[in-house]
């Protein structure tokens, strides 16, 4: 996925406002229409509500691949987990 395609929504405090501003932020840079897939990546135990939110919230015209991240990285820290910084 080239950098520029990826949107990291970090001003919402829940999930709803998160699904929220990431639509208000593709419908602001007319990329909305456009889409025909989303990957969503968040906490295995996380993952249900979020596409549960995304289906609501979103298009069902759109994919939604989703990744559950079951790693204990971070922005912060990923260059210290040995098979992380190998994949980027």
């Amino acid at each position: 996925v080239p950098g520029e395609s990826i949107f990291i929504e970090e001003n919402s405090s829940n999930t709803l406002e998160n699904v929220l501003y990431s639509k208000s932020f593709l419908l602001d840079r007319e990329i909305f229409s456009s889409l025909k897939s989303i990957i969503l990546v968040s906490s295995i135990w996380h993952m249900a509500r979020v596409l549960l939110f995304m289906q609501k919230k979103f298009s069902s015209r759109i994919n939604y691949i989703c990744l559950p991240e079951i790693s204990s990285f971070s922005i912060e820290n990923w260059d210290s987990d040995p098979v992380i910084s190998r994949r980027i």
